[in-house]
């Protein structure tokens, strides 16, 4: 823990306290908490990708989202013993209502995700701690998402995004934006979802992934050659980034254009819904 402390500029003792809390559980078992936009169980991302690193937390995927939980079951007595002074949060905290969201949400249980997920904003609301109010915002989008209720989702991202404006996170902000961007792509407003995209973008230049996702909007809305642009831009940032090969691969198939793009995303590794969005723009990639 010494080292995460010393990279991340935390308390080493906040940080054990932490991992105590929010990876064991009752019972003594291994639990599980669910990446936000920025945190994680209220702690900075920053803060389980560098334990992560370490071997004390790894990473899995569920319900399109990242999860963390202790490496091992043998980490549970050695976290524990070094975190002695270990209290449980009061009941029916805002944090309490969170966990209760995520772990909900990570059991599929969407409608219970969801309420759980309203109760830690409001709490959080009510207690002045607008940051976090968002960020409960932003799961309680994630998850009507999920759930399949996009107009829920929508009001969810546009309300976490502007408490994210009013304390001044711009990074969560264009985050959000991007989620919008998402929901207006599933809804089917391709200008909308464009729009979104751009400006999230803009704020995030250095985001490959997010650039690909702009050039894939803009290709749904048939402009192949910005497209293409979009995609020579995220690859320029990221070399390794198949999705993007993959998406530059379909706009140059729209063009008439014949290029080895796709055989260098296989090669690199493509997702299935990467398999099914090159489908959905005429590209054969079954043998791939």
């Amino acid at each position: 823990m010494r080292e995460t402390s010393m990279e991340t500029g935390l308390p080493e003792s906040a940080i054990r306290h932490w991992v105590a809390e929010t990876f064991i559980t009752e019972h003594g078992t291994r639990g599980t908490a669910y990446r936000g936009v920025t945190l994680t169980a209220d702690m900075p991302n920053a803060v389980a990708d560098a334990l992560v690193d370490r071997h004390i937390l790894t990473t899995e995927q569920r319900a399109s989202a990242t999860w963390y939980q202790l490496g091992q079951d043998l980490l549970v007595t050695a976290v524990r013993q070094a975190d002695r002074d270990h209290a449980m949060p009061a009941a029916g905290s805002p944090g309490d209502y969170r966990s209760a969201a995520e772990a909900a949400f990570g059991q599929g249980n969407f409608d219970s995700a969801r309420r759980f997920a309203q109760t830690a904003a409001e709490q959080y609301r009510t207690r002045g701690d607008d940051l976090r109010a968002a960020h409960a915002m932003a799961l309680g989008g994630t998850i009507a998402r999920m759930e399949g209720d996009l107009v829920l989702a929508r009001d969810s991202f546009n309300a976490a995004r502007s408490e994210f404006e009013i304390v001044e996170d711009q990074r969560s902000a264009a985050r959000m934006l991007a989620e919008l961007g998402r929901v207006s792509l599933d809804l089917g407003d391709l200008e909308e979802a464009a729009d979104l995209l751009a400006r999230a973008s803009e704020r995030l230049p250095g985001d490959a992934g997010l650039r690909a996702e702009l050039g894939y909007a803009l290709l749904a809305r048939r402009a192949p050659v910005d497209a293409v642009a979009v995609f020579n831009q995220s690859i320029r940032l990221d070399p390794e980034l198949a999705t993007a090969y993959a998406g530059r691969a379909a706009a140059r198939h729209a063009l008439g254009e014949a290029a080895d793009d796709l055989s260098r995303a296989s090669a690199l590794g493509l997702t299935t819904a990467d398999r099914d969005r090159l489908g959905g723009f005429g590209l054969d990639v079954s043998g791939s």
